[in-house]
């Protein structure tokens, strides 16, 4: 008989959402989750009282959370156990000491460093692919720090162009964004613990 010598090796790991806008993301997760041998979608946070993430938390019965006070957040996701923190359209920097205590992971809608920084995000991402008239764009997965788009990356995939329009651009990289992304939260997990 093998054993299985990896620690906690059958334990769930609970994440957080963070979002700004409508929560695209949200659902491939949560549906991912439901079978996924190692996590669990605990929390879905906003820093906008009426994001559209919020509604799909309301639809799907996780908890969720207002962005306000840093301090009062942490505490919340330690309560819950959080282990991973989870970026999917989150449009502000993560106050630091939520960056020391749990690993924050975001997914941008480019092969960075191409189109990232401050207000680089979805449609304007895709509207400066299609001036550039490129034939790829991509995703890029990395780890969260203090600025905007530069930590740590831990995947990124090419995505090739037919169309130079912007909306068939952000279509097809959301299709990659959505299929990806739960299967990379996944991997992390199993890297960090």
């Amino acid at each position: 008989m093998i054993k299985n010598t990896k620690k906690n090796s059958h334990k769930k790991y609970n994440i957080a959402i963070w979002g700004s806008g409508k929560g695209s993301l949200v659902e491939p997760i949560y549906n991912y989750s439901l079978h996924s041998r190692k996590f669990e979608l605990k929390l879905i946070a906003s820093n906008k009282k009426n994001a559209g993430i919020l509604q799909r938390s309301r639809e799907l019965q996780i908890e969720q959370l207002l962005l306000k006070n840093p301090e009062e957040t942490l505490k919340i996701h330690k309560q819950l156990d959080i282990k991973l923190i989870v970026l999917a359209g989150y449009l502000r920097k993560v106050p630091p000491q939520i960056l020391r205590e749990i690993p924050v992971i975001n997914i941008h809608p480019s092969l960075i460093p191409n189109f990232s920084g401050k207000n680089m995000f979805g449609e304007n991402v895709h509207k400066r692919v299609s001036q550039e008239k490129l034939n790829f764009s991509g995703i890029t997965i990395h780890f969260a720090n203090e600025e905007y788009d530069e930590g740590a990356i831990i995947y990124q995939k090419a995505v090739a162009l037919t169309s130079g329009n912007y909306e068939q651009i952000q279509k097809k990289v959301n299709y990659y964004e959505r299929l990806i992304f739960p299967m990379i939260i996944e991997y992390c997990l199993d890297i960090l613990y």
